[in-house]
């Protein structure tokens, strides 16, 4: 028990300091540049989660787990892997590089509705390189079941990256300022992390550069789509959605929005924590559809109450907790939880079951998923925001996890009759 309780404390450890940190990071945004300067900084947080996810995608649970898998004391076994992901991470740079250069005005234009931003989104580009080591490093150290020094590095990385970002918002208060915060805080934090490792003896270039198998690209491979799949759908969905809301309801009204779904990212982020940590493996790990079913129900029955009722603390203080978190500026945003907070409790049924899915194999049936829903509620919320303002987003939320829920349900229950989970 003690073994399966240490990477969950430590990594939720790691969370809640990240957390914590960017709630005063949001709170000073809130104070100095009000919704509008919300939705700048989620503007920026969501374009460099897109663009650090599509080139960190060599770096995440592929690296872990060929990390575990071949590290016992000796870094020479893990070499090959490391430098396969790296080359992986190289070329996806390459490649996102070239169209985030040429089209840096047109981008600037759509997501911060001025040309002025053009120097910021190239200054976001190579930022990412620094970036990446956010997700290499805890990588590593999660592989090689060092948790104290991952959670180590992690908490102290975040919070010497939060002081950076809150110095900067402190003597330049203007929107430039809060986007120039946003960018440091996640280079930083790769900046700071690269500092605390840099006597281990994994960090050496001998170990990155050099000879690799064309076996160790491949299998990186079906890793990769997995997690540029998840990494960017989700940031770019965002960054959709708040320019609808810009576009037809204006810089205040999304800012209200964006205030409702962050306190929504923050309190999930909590509960998921042990989804990858604690219930996935356990997953992956059983044996037939009876066992996988068991484990499947402790889960619900774990993960389900707990969320429900921290929805209903949520909104029974959501007046309390818009004022602490922001400020009396966005008071006006407590009419959106009602729908989202019933919305993220169907989200985490939906979760639950696309882990179900991750756990035993089916990358594909996942990635469609992940792609074709964020596709169905772009849809959905230009629809409603049209129709409803800006609550026309909380609707589509709703509805489109609904759908979410109901099409996993649909694909368990056919893997199921054809005995598909027996096997594996």
């Amino acid at each position: 028990m003690p073994n399966k309780i240490s990477p969950i404390f430590y990594s939720g450890i790691f969370s809640l300091t990240k957390i914590i940190g960017g709630f005063i990071l949001v709170k000073m945004v809130a104070i100095i540049s009000g919704p509008q300067g919300i939705v700048a900084f989620g503007q920026v947080q969501s374009f460099i989660s897109a663009l650090n996810g599509f080139v960190s995608a060599p770096l995440g649970s592929g690296l872990v787990k060929h990390t575990a898998e071949n590290f016992d004391g000796d870094n020479i076994s893990c070499a090959p892997w490391w430098r396969a992901s790296l080359a992986w991470t190289s070329l996806l740079f390459l490649i996102i590089s070239i169209p985030t250069l040429f089209y840096s005005l047109e981008l600037s234009e759509y997501f911060f509705k001025s040309k002025n931003y053009q120097l910021i989104i190239i200054a976001i580009l190579f930022s990412i390189p620094l970036s990446a080591f956010t997700v290499l490093i805890p990588s590593i150290l999660n592989g090689q079941l060092k948790y104290k020094r991952y959670a180590a590095v992690g908490i102290i990385s975040s919070i010497l990256s939060t002081l950076i970002s809150i110095l900067i918002l402190y003597f330049y208060q203007s929107n430039y300022g809060v986007i120039i915060a946003a960018i440091s805080l996640s280079a930083t934090n790769g900046a700071f992390m690269i500092f605390l490792i840099r006597d281990q003896e994994w960090l050496k270039l001998m170990y990155w550069l050099g000879y690799f198998k064309k076996s160790h690209i491949k299998d990186m491979g079906k890793y990769i789509l997995m997690a540029v799949t998840s990494s960017i759908c989700s940031p770019l969905t965002l960054m959709f959605i708040r320019n609808q809301l810009i576009e037809s309801e204006g810089w205040e009204l999304a800012g209200y929005w964006q205030a409702v779904y962050r306190i929504s990212e923050v309190y999930l982020s909590l509960i998921t924590i042990t989804f990858s940590t604690y219930f996935l493996p356990i997953l992956s790990r059983t044996k037939g559809t009876i066992q996988l079913f068991e484990e499947l129900k402790k889960m619900f029955n774990i993960i389900l109450p707990l969320t429900i009722l921290m929805g209903i603390s949520i909104y029974i203080f959501r007046l309390y907790i818009i004022e602490i978190a922001f400020s009396k500026d966005f008071i006006e945003a407590e009419n959106l939880f009602k729908l989202q907070l019933i919305g993220d409790v169907i989200k985490i049924c939906g979760w639950m079951l696309a882990y179900t899915i991750i756990a035993k194999g089916f990358f594909r049936l996942y990635i469609f998923s992940e792609i074709f829903f964020s596709i169905v509620f772009i849809g959905f919320s230009k629809i409603f925001i049209e129709l409803y303002g800006i609550s026309g987003a909380n609707i589509a939320y709703l509805i489109n996890y609904i759908l979410y829920f109901l099409f996993l349900l649909i694909c368990i229950i056919i893997f199921n009759r054809k005995h598909a989970f027996e096997n594996i």
